[in-house]
């Protein structure tokens, strides 16, 4: 018998083995192509949605409060020099405002902080039982105390304010610097262990000491005050960087109680004559900067009064910074009483609660929020006291030049250690 007979037939491929071989190669390939297809329309899709969305307006209800301005469409360009800028500011405006952008922070945010633990945003640490602090602007250097003043910033600082003191009582009018304290300050047991205090004294210990000793600068100095009133309440809100409604009470007592000595007609109201009222109510700033201030819920501690006087809040000329909004325009408050001063007060953010209680204690408070001292108001109120009001942080910028000659581009700059001038450079 020929083996080869018997071997032949299963090393020969039988015509429906090869028959199958073909259809599943055809299938196979129809299915590979397929697969292709969904990968591209996919990949469309992704890249097409986001400027859909955005010209669509698709994102409309998402609103992240991220302590900034955003980018601006760029104008079309008109010659070579603007035609070679535009896609980079292209760019930078469409990475700022493509479509779902704030509902794609919004879970990221609630992966890092609500799984993870860690902030979402360089401008916000996560501390302890739901509060949190702002880091931005120098900020965190600012509470771990590592930027202490230069022997030149704390010169110049106190040059400003000398200047300024001095202009001021050339026309008989009194000067008071008020430090508003950061919230860290007042509350380091709420701030986590990353952000330690690694210098022993801060730049508002440094520039009172200095004020005190080369100046004839009156400077307000509200800690002691927190620190022991804090024992019996909340003074600042758990997930905003300000105070709150309590919090801005006690400051208007400090300042009346400051101004008390150059006006004996100005006295504190007693905390009676307010109801404190406590509102559940949604993340604030600093929640919101996160993203997350549906999360992040928080309390609005108000005081209300119980009598309400009569006041009239009258619009305020004055020259605002470029890219100033609704809420920073100038104001005054009046109400009849004769025996009490006229002031100006330049202030910050801070006056949004404090507005409530400080202006009763005048005969007419002019509000004005920059931190310049505006000349040509100041000359038309004829204030007999002026009030510079600042956040305790401000310390760590550059604030404008002490001529305050009011230009609309001054804005403060955080001097921070990648940041320094040329002076400081060649010491």
């Amino acid at each position: 018998m020929n083996p080869t007979r018997h071997t032949e037939p299963s090393t020969r491929r039988r015509p429906a083995r090869v028959y199958r071989r073909v259809v599943d190669t055809v299938c196979r390939g129809r299915r590979v192509r397929w697969a292709d297809r969904l990968l591209i329309t996919g990949f469309l899709a992704a890249i097409s949605t986001p400027v859909l969305a955005m010209l669509l307006g698709l994102d409309a209800g998402t609103n992240l409060h991220e302590n900034r301005q955003r980018v601006r469409p760029p104008s079309w360009p008109r010659n070579l020099r603007t035609l070679s800028a535009f896609p980079r500011r292209f760019e930078s405006f469409f990475n700022d405002s493509f479509g779902f952008r704030e509902t794609l922070i919004q879970w990221l945010s609630r992966a890092e902080v609500e799984g993870l633990g860690v902030s979402s945003s360089p401008q916000v640490i996560i501390g302890r039982e739901g509060w949190l602090f702002f880091a931005g602007l120098g900020a965190r250097e600012y509470l771990r105390a590592t930027e202490p003043f230069r022997p030149e910033h704390l010169e110049r600082w106190s040059r400003m304010f000398q200047e300024r003191h001095d202009w001021l009582a050339s026309r008989g009018i009194r000067y008071l610097v008020v430090i508003v304290p950061n919230k860290a300050t007042i509350y380091p047991e709420y701030l986590p262990a990353s952000a330690n205090r690694v210098g022993h004294r801060s730049r508002f210990d440094e520039i009172l000491e200095h004020l005190n000793l080369h100046t004839d600068v009156q400077i307000l100095d509200m800690r002691a005050s927190f620190l022991r009133e804090k024992t019996k309440e909340q003074l600042y809100y758990r997930t905003d960087t300000h105070w709150n409604g309590r919090g801005a009470y006690l400051g208007s007592v400090e300042i009346v109680r400051a101004l008390s000595a150059w006006f004996p007609a100005m006295k504190p109201r007693p905390r009676s004559d307010y109801e404190s009222v406590s509102i559940p109510h949604p993340g604030f700033d600093l929640a919101g900067i996160l993203g997350l201030s549906d999360r992040l819920v928080d309390t609005a501690d108000e005081l209300v009064d119980r009598a309400a006087p009569v006041v009239q809040r009258l619009p305020l000329e004055c020259r605002m910074p470029r890219g100033s909004t609704e809420l920073q325009r100038p104001f005054a408050i009046e109400h009849e009483a004769p025996g009490l001063p006229r002031g100006v007060l330049f202030h910050d953010s801070f006056n949004v609660a404090l507005a409530q209680f400080l202006p009763e204690h005048f005969r007419r408070l002019a509000c004005v929020w920059k931190y310049t001292l505006d000349r040509e108001v100041i000359e038309r109120e004829h204030p007999d006291v002026v009030i510079q009001e600042l956040v305790e942080r401000s310390l760590m910028w550059n604030l404008p030049e002490f001529r305050d000659d009011d230009k609309p581009n001054l804005t403060q700059v955080w001097l921070g250690p990648d940041r320094r001038d040329q002076s400081s450079r060649s010491r």
